[in-house]
């Protein structure tokens, strides 16, 4: 029989960075690795507008076809009038078009009857039209229950009414003919977890919506917390406040782990688990005073990380550059300092021509492309000067410029990536990028020495537009896989 172990997650907001990606991607991880159970809620429905994005290159085109459609008829015809012109559409754009297929009921798990949806797009996505002036709770209960006696799991219910109204549904994830491809190879060995898993994620108010890291997890079944105070930035009154919040939750929750990801979480939930949880796990993506800030205020980042290094048990670092800073400037916790490099998985890219396509760009153009939030550690200003001595077209995504979901999907568009940051933990973009096998320019700090063995200097325009004009390939390494980095992990939870 397996032992059980509840994990509390802690990050300070909720909106997507390193620390994010990390906590999700460690948790779809464990799900297929170890033995971490989804909370149980039913039926598994999803409403997939901004989360699992299935089947995205299909559904991209589908919703391009439905919008270039709204605009020619704006809800002034008949459904069939609007079914006819979408599936012609739908054809132009390199999708097959079924108005005719017969799907099979399914309950219980048997064939009890037929019904046509209004057409079935690559074979893959029901798709049912309405023409109506909104869509109503009915409507979708009612388009629910149709993707959940087929054999499909994903349908988008699409209204051309005032406005276009798309909504996608995802039904049963592991739904048999239809299952996600598995993070590690067929047939390869998976070392099955003697503990079962429960967890539990907790996040700030800032960037908690559908774009948000407790949203997507939510579309996993996995349970989430959201927390009225906790913010990002410095504020006596809501710190306090936050750490009264944190302690009610471990209270409440009793977790045997708590693991507590960004620097605010980390003083904070330390401070609130004293004696409260048997294990706190600190996992930090590159130290804060690291940061362009002032000299006082990197001070005072080093002295708080030093004071609540006792009240934690392990200090993971994703680079050993920055658990070698650590052991200099003296911080200690009760165990040890340890070093789990980020790990992705298999992942899958769109053609360098339906990426240019989605992207609008040009197939003569010489792209320069990044994934990065415009914060000013990343250094977007540098590459901004740079491009003035290159001729060609610079792509950033992220954040303050182009948010795109699965950004990584669209590296084969560039025809180089540049990471340009002044300060960095170990950057995901970077792993995606050797994934997608195109070239790679970037600066030499955090873990990037580690990752690839050429880097130019941090904010040296000169040095940049060089690289660009001269880039390389990287190999992946496999010590970056989710593999390792998923059993570094569970080696550390089980261990008592």
């Amino acid at each position: 029989m397996n032992r059980k172990k509840k994990i509390l997650f802690l990050v300070t907001q909720s909106e997507f960075g390193g620390a994010q990606r990390f906590i999700y991607t460690l948790i779809e991880g464990m799900r297929r690795y170890t033995q971490i159970k989804p909370r149980q809620v039913g039926d598994t429905q999803i409403n997939a507008d901004k989360g699992d994005f299935l089947y995205s290159d299909i559904t991209y085109k589908i919703r391009g076809a439905c919008f270039k459609i709204w605009k020619e008829f704006r809800g002034a015809f008949k459904e069939k009038i609007i079914e006819r012109a979408l599936a012609k559409e739908l054809q132009n754009r390199g999708l097959t078009v079924d108005t005719q297929k017969q799907i099979s009921v399914l309950y219980d798990n048997e064939k009890i009857g037929k019904y046509v949806p209004d057409m079935v797009v690559d074979d893959k996505i029901i798709v049912e039209l309405k023409s109506k002036t909104f869509l109503t709770k009915e409507d979708e209960k009612q388009f629910w229950l149709y993707l959940k006696g087929s054999e499909y799991r994903l349908g988008l219910l699409i209204n051309f009414g005032r406005k276009l109204e798309i909504k996608r549904k995802i039904y049963d994830t592991a739904r048999d003919g239809f299952q996600r491809k598995s993070a590690y190879s067929e047939g390869q060995n998976q070392r099955i977890s003697a503990i079962d898993y429960e967890v539990v994620v907790a996040a700030g108010r800032e960037g908690d919506d559908e774009n948000g890291l407790l949203h997507a997890l939510e579309n996993k079944r996995i349970n989430t917390k959201h927390l009225k105070y906790l913010r990002r930035g410095v504020n006596p009154f809501f710190d306090i406040l936050g750490l009264f919040e944190i302690k009610k939750l471990i209270k409440k929750e009793k977790p045997d782990i708590l693991f507590l990801c960004s620097s605010k979480a980390g003083f904070l939930g330390s401070l609130a688990a004293k004696n409260k949880v048997k294990k706190v796990i600190y996992r930090i993506g590159g130290w804060t005073f690291n940061d362009p800030w002032p000299e006082w205020k990197k001070k005072l980042y080093v002295w708080i990380e030093k004071v609540s290094a006792k009240w934690k048990d392990y200090i993971i670092n994703n680079a050993e550059s920055d658990k070698k800073q650590a052991v200099e400037l003296g911080i200690k916790p009760k165990e040890k300092i340890i070093t789990i490099y980020n790990g992705i998985g298999d992942l899958e890219f769109l053609s360098k021509e339906k990426a240019r396509e989605y992207l609008k760009l040009k197939d003569s153009d010489f792209i320069v492309g990044t994934i990065a939030n415009d914060y000013p550690s990343k250094g977007l200003k540098y590459l901004k000067r740079a491009m003035e001595n290159i001729d060609g077209k610079l792509v950033v995504i992220g954040k303050g410029n182009r948010f795109i979901p699965d950004a990584y999907k669209y590296l084969k568009a560039f025809d180089v990536f540049v990471l340009p940051s002044v300060k960095e933990g170990f950057p995901w973009t970077i792993l995606e990028a050797m994934k997608a096998e195109i070239p790679i320019v970037a600066t030499g700090v955090g873990a990037i020495p580690e990752i690839i063995d050429e880097h130019i200097e941090p904010g040296n325009v000169e040095e940049l537009v060089k690289a660009i004009k001269n880039p390389k390939k990287f190999k992946f390494n496999k010590k970056f896989s989710l593999e390792v980095m998923i059993e570094k992990y569970e080696d550390l939870f089980s261990d008592n």
